[in-house]
């Protein structure tokens, strides 16, 4: 990983991304992210791109070049890295082998089950990012409410959101207003 990159993150998070070269047997890469993509859908302006067909991994990080990149973000991207190529974290596929969003977003908030509160024991500070993300998330649920037809696939999301900010964020005063969502 970039020196310049690499030294803003803590000791602990400096070893993980040495682990993860290792496992890869080459230094992280850093790619661009196209300019608004992260704003588009809500995404941090950093993401981990992992390959791997369980000989050879890859990991590219993907950074926003329109946004500031606070240490806990770029740490969470090392924690993805970690729990995929390092912890050998069962990944969820699509039968046919084709890309999934649902495929990909149940093995996201799984990750995020141990990859937030790890962040957060890491830095304090990144407990107000993700209370202020989930409100967010929250809010988009209510603009979904009124216009989606498909009630299923969103009571599926909010009990994914629900699952996954519950065990995050335990104390998080929106809860109340999540359940009743359900």
């Amino acid at each position: 990983m970039e020196a310049s990159l690499l030294n803003i993150l803590p000791s602990e998070v400096q070893d993980i991304v040495r682990q993860v070269e290792d496992r890869c047997g080459s230094t992280i890469g850093v790619k661009p992210m196209p300019a608004n993509v992260h704003r588009a859908v809500n995404l941090a302006p950093a993401a981990m791109e992992i390959d791997t067909d369980g000989k050879i991994a890859r990991a590219n990080l993907m950074l926003a070049s329109d946004a500031p990149l606070p240490a806990h973000m770029l740490a969470h991207e090392i924690l993805h890295a970690k729990h995929t190529l390092l912890d050998g974290a069962p990944w969820i596929q699509s039968r046919n082998g084709q890309p999934s969003l649902v495929a990909m977003a149940i093995n996201n908030d799984a990750a995020h089950m141990e990859i937030i509160p790890t962040e957060i024991a890491l830095f304090p500070e990144a407990k107000a990012f993700w209370a202020s993300h989930q409100l967010d998330g929250l809010n988009g649920f209510a603009v979904r409410i009124e216009r989606d037809t498909d009630r299923r696939a969103l009571r599926n999301d909010l009990l994914r959101f629900s699952l996954v900010t519950g065990h995050v964020l335990p104390d998080w005063p929106h809860l109340p207003q999540l359940d009743q969502q359900i």
